[in-house]
């Protein structure tokens, strides 16, 4: 039978326009693992793909950062899009930061998630003059420490706004004793600033101690302070740690809030608390201030909800716990371990006491 002409040209034009519809490629998860140091230009190269770098791995990939002898070293600025398993302190226990960077131009961004295989230290390359930039955008996780800024001047940035928040098991610690190989330095420190609320994690793990801490550890040097900047966040930790009194916390913007004592963690803290921030101490654990560098001066206040804050001076001319209200609710204790934790100065330097229901106990 006649077919109508309009018909067989319709068919055909259905055909060829199925002919010639272009095959699309899927992506495949991949995990490729580094064997030495590896820079941001370096395509194909150390355990990388043909033809691409670091840089060109994608969000579904993975990248192995284990191995001794591996590291990403910048030395220019680099955006990586891709998951990071990483652990380690450096480059044949070299002790400079399994993510190093060169000077104060290398800005890194780490889209993916950092998964910590073990401890982990990140940081800058010169030990006083350089400074990098490195912006944790997402989950941080797995079973080790984060030693960040084994180098002086380092800054990290933790930003994971994500719905998974981080959660390594490990302590968040500022600055490492004895990472940089100088036979007359053995502290260094570095700054980190947080983007986001409630970046460092303050969790437990059955059968382990001494996680979830926030460790400052400074030389004792104004050049080589460790510095935690809330930049006006609330950030919850187990314990708050300095055995120096050089290390600083603070909160550049209003609003900054630090609440220590989680999981009924006890610790002790010699550093300096400063700028606009508040403190609340929580839990059935204990925290001692034992102000340092001639006091704290936060002006945001303290809240004590449980157990006992115990303050130290000795006779400094600035309070122990800053120039806010001093709140102590029902059931909590403030104890003074010596003079002055009020300050010794004006009124201006002392603190407003307020019992709400709990016990003050002078020196």
């Amino acid at each position: 039978p006649h077919r109508p002409a309009g018909r067989c040209i319709s068919a055909g034009l259905l055909l060829a326009f199925v002919s010639v519809l272009p095959m699309t490629e899927t992506a495949f998860a991949e995990t490729y693992t580094l064997t030495t140091r590896t820079y941001p230009q370096d395509a194909g190269k150390n355990g990388l793909p043909a033809g691409k770098t670091y840089c060109d791995l994608t969000s579904a990939d993975t990248l192995n950062v284990t191995a001794n002898a591996a590291q990403l070293y910048f030395d220019k600025s680099a955006t990586l899009n891709c998951n990071i398993v990483i652990s380690g302190k450096g480059q044949n226990g070299e002790n400079t930061g399994k993510i190093r960077m060169q000077n104060n131009t290398t800005v890194v961004n780490l889209n993916g998630m950092v998964t910590l295989a073990g401890d982990t230290a990140v940081g800058s390359h010169g030990w006083q003059g350089s400074q990098g930039k490195l912006y944790f955008n997402n989950q941080i996780t797995g079973t080790g420490a984060l030693l960040i800024a084994p180098s002086s001047a380092s800054s990290v940035y933790l930003n994971n706004t994500g719905a998974n928040k981080n959660n390594y098991t490990g302590n968040t610690q500022i600055g490492n004793s004895g990472m940089y190989n100088n036979s007359n330095v053995t502290n260094y420190g570095g700054s980190v600033y947080l983007l986001a609320d409630e970046q460092i994690p303050d969790t437990v793990t059955a059968g382990a101690s001494a996680v979830g801490n926030l460790v400052l550890m400074s030389w004792e040097d104004t050049r080589l302070r460790s510095k935690l900047d809330l930049n006006g966040h609330t950030e919850t930790v187990n314990g708050l740690v300095s055995a120096d009194t050089w290390s600083v916390v603070t909160s550049s913007a209003d609003g900054g809030k630090l609440i220590v004592g989680a999981n009924d963690t006890t610790s002790e803290y010699r550093g300096v608390l400063e700028g606009s921030m508040s403190l609340e101490k929580i839990g059935s654990g204990s925290l001692t201030l034992i102000a340092g560098n001639n006091g704290n001066t936060y002006t945001g206040g303290t809240v004590v909800s449980g157990r006992t804050l115990y303050l130290q001076g000795p006779n400094r001319s600035k309070s122990s716990v800053g120039t806010g209200d001093l709140v102590i609710n029902a059931g909590a204790r403030v104890e003074a371990q010596s003079h002055n934790v009020f300050a010794g100065g004006t009124a201006d330097n002392m603190p407003h006491v307020i019992i709400n229901g709990g016990t003050l106990k002078p020196y």
